[in-house]
């Protein structure tokens, strides 16, 4: 071998090994911080009559809320009041970060895990506005790039380039501009949030209509919650299925005003106040189909 060719050959293998190396170390970061903040049950209890899946995004997991009071913790709560104790089990199995094919991947493998919910509770859609893993099918044909970037997405070392570069989750907070007078003035955040792309409507609601039939195919009921501040596109597809005889549509977004009192620091997540008010909303939707399952709870 020439020496240009070793210096190549060598400069080549020290990037591969970087790159794997960098790969692994965001991984184990992301998964020591998920088992530090949120350390869930990996399954239901034998005991557990009622079983609820919670799967989705950041709004699942719980960020903002300071603590264990994601809305799927403040749900078990709630249930636990109505019911009584070990009569319903809610897991929560939201990742921060996560789009809405990847939480139909989550779903699957949760199925295939034979972990058996009765009711599957989904929120999502936010991240495919940033996180294109999976997205190929949807997008624009002449769309060489985002055909790129949906590739390269399932790799951490890219999102993290692309949270580097673009913004990433935080672009997609900036949509509500809740925090920020740049970010609230900025045009082209504007424009996603009024204006955003038709391809992303129709890959969220594939994705959900997928979601509903594997959970029909399985015994559940699929129960798709809307943000607390939708975008249009995350509206717009919540709303094909608020008729949905297969769906409990639950309908989260919070009226104008007050936002102040419902939101993290950071302006879009919400805080324990807004996650209670959430799990107030779904608990009083899932109440008709709990009570057909089982008793109210003896004063």
């Amino acid at each position: 071998m020439t020496r240009p060719a070793f210096r190549f050959a060598a400069i080549a293998a020290v990037l591969i090994i970087g790159l794997v190396a960098a790969e692994l170390g965001l991984r184990s970061i992301g998964a020591a911080y998920t088992n530090l903040v949120r350390t869930p049950p990996a399954s239901f209890a034998p005991g557990d009559t009622v079983k609820l899946l919670a799967i989705g995004d950041s709004f699942t997991f719980g960020i903002g809320a300071d603590g264990p009071h994601s809305y799927p913790d403040q749900l078990q709560e709630l249930l636990d009041e109505n019911f009584g104790a070990n009569a319903c089990r809610v897991l929560n199995w939201g990742l921060p970060a996560q789009n809405s094919s990847e939480a139909l991947l989550a779903l699957a493998g949760a199925f295939d895990h034979d972990l058996h919910p009765d009711f599957v509770l989904v929120a999502v859609g936010i991240n495919n506005y940033w996180n294109w893993h999976l997205a190929s099918h949807f997008l624009p044909g002449d769309d060489a790039l985002g055909r790129v970037h949906a590739a390269a997405s399932g790799w951490r070392v890219w999102r993290f380039l692309a949270v580097l570069f673009s913004g990433g989750p935080a672009a997609a907070g900036k949509l509500y501009a809740k925090n920020d007078e740049t970010d609230r003035n900025d045009p082209w955040f504007a424009h996603l949030r009024d204006d955003g792309p038709a391809w992303l409507t129709q890959w969220l609601a594939a994705d959900f209509a997928a979601m509903r039939d594997l959970c029909r195919q399985r015994g559940a009921k699929l129960v798709l919650i809307n943000y607390h501040l939708p975008s249009k596109t995350t509206a717009a597809a919540f709303r094909r299925f608020t008729d949905d005889p297969d769906v409990i549509a639950v309908d989260a977004a919070h009226p104008s005003g007050a936002l102040e009192d419902v939101l993290s620091k950071d302006g879009w997540h919400p805080n324990a106040t807004g996650y209670r008010r959430v799990a107030r909303i779904v608990a009083t939707a899932l109440d008709p189909a709990l009570r057909r399952m089982l008793p109210a709870k003896s004063p």
